[in-house]
């Protein structure tokens, strides 16, 4: 280990900042009629917690009758609280049937339309049979308030009312409202300024400084990966993500590691990684997205810690018995890192969305595994590539 052992804690201890928001609420519902809220009604998204800023958000109310027999003239309606506001642009959709599963329900479900009314999303139906197989399921839009509106955490109530052949039943939801964690943004770009002068001042001691050869490689590697997912996204991500899991494993993203960590093989200099996935992320803003330089903490962010691993294994890294560990480590770690950048930081800062753990966790550990096992495939086509190169 060519890294003194105290630098080590410094190192890690800046690249496991916490970003932690408190989870809240589910629904409540009433006996005879049951009504379920969900909002936003977005199976990756955390039930009951909006961040500000976004631009729309789907709620869905979900309407059974367990009364053993059918109910005429039902009216529904959804009070939505301030500062939330309808999406009146936007017809509500009823869809009736078995709501256990949703992605069946929206794509065969028998489908009409509501209204709005008094700013409320309405329907009025003439009957109201009982069964599961006969919910009714209400969709609506609703916009969140704007990001400077909010300055701390808001908790509002969605009310759901039905009334039929005389009664009423109700159904009320709490959701917090957060603005958007902009700290954690500029947190991270600070950790990746400190930590990019440390790593490269570091790795120059027993590593050669990036010459411009080093810099033409990472160019090079990096356009590679741009190709690549351009490709993938008009051809190849649509198909193979139809497998169940194959997103979660990061199975298509195999051919990106397999050039990144080629890339850190043949560069083998401080900073190789993080470098090319910076290079790589301003061209896919100039190509895709916009220049936003929010963002360009991300890619280090992403890299850094990898880099770290390569640091640490000094000139022995991806040589002898451990080159399939390094190859192991260096694409984990990416794996790792680059969702939990994704779902901590950048999502709910600059799209302004709130994932639950359990799903933050899983995509996580199963990305990083995906990636790790393609690091693993990626050490021999590396050693050809760099035997041709150098």
């Amino acid at each position: 280990m060519n890294v003194k052992i105290g630098y080590i804690p410094l190192i890690i201890g800046l690249m496991s900042v916490a970003l932690i928001l408190p989870l809240i609420t589910p629904i409540t519902s009433q006996e005879g009629v049951s009504i379920t809220i969900i909002a936003p009604a977005d199976k990756n998204l955390k039930d009951g917690v909006i961040i500000s800023g976004r631009y729309s958000h789907i709620v869905r109310v979900i309407v059974t009758n367990n009364l053993g027999r059918s109910l005429s003239n039902v009216e529904i309606s959804c009070t939505i609280p301030s500062p939330i506001t309808g999406y009146t642009d936007r017809t509500p959709v009823i869809l009736k049937g078995d709501p256990t599963d949703m992605d069946k329900l929206l794509k065969y479900g028998e489908m009409s339309t509501g209204e709005w009314k008094a700013g409320k999303p309405y329907i009025l139906l003439e009957s109201l049979e009982p069964g599961i197989e006969n919910s009714i399921v209400m969709q609506f839009y609703i916009r969140p308030p704007e990001s400077g509106e909010i300055k701390e955490k808001t908790t509002v109530t969605f009310t759901v009312t039905v009334t039929a052949e005389g009664e009423t039943y109700t159904a009320s939801k709490q959701v917090v409202i957060l603005p958007p964690p902009m700290w954690r943004v500029y947190a991270t770009a600070g950790i990746s300024l400190i930590l990019i002068p440390l790593i490269y001042v570091l790795g120059t001691k027993y590593l050669k400084r990036l010459g411009t050869i080093d810099l033409i490689y990472m160019s090079i590697f990096s356009a590679l990966m741009v190709v690549w997912v351009w490709l993938g996204r008009m051809f190849i991500f649509p198909l193979v993500n139809r497998i169940p899991l194959t997103y979660e494993f990061a199975v298509a993203d195999t051919p990106y590691i397999i050039i990144l960590v080629s890339g850190a093989m043949v560069i083998a200099k401080p900073l190789s990684v993080s470098g090319m996935l910076f290079i790589y992320n301003i061209v896919m803003e100039i190509i895709y997205y916009g220049i936003n330089p929010l963002w360009w903490s991300y890619p280090f962010i992403e890299g850094l810690p990898s880099d770290l691993w390569l640091l640490i294994r000094g000139k022995g890294a991806f040589k002898g018995k451990l080159k399939y560990l390094d190859g192991f480590a260096v694409a984990g770690l990416r794996g790792v890192f680059m969702q939990l950048g994704l779902f901590l930081v950048y999502r709910p800062a600059l799209q302004h969305l709130y994932f639950p753990w359990g799903r933050v966790l899983f995509v996580t550990l199963s990305w990083a595994l995906g990636n790790a096992i393609a690091g693993i495939i990626s050490v021999p086509i590396g050693e050809k590539i760099k035997q041709a190169l150098i």
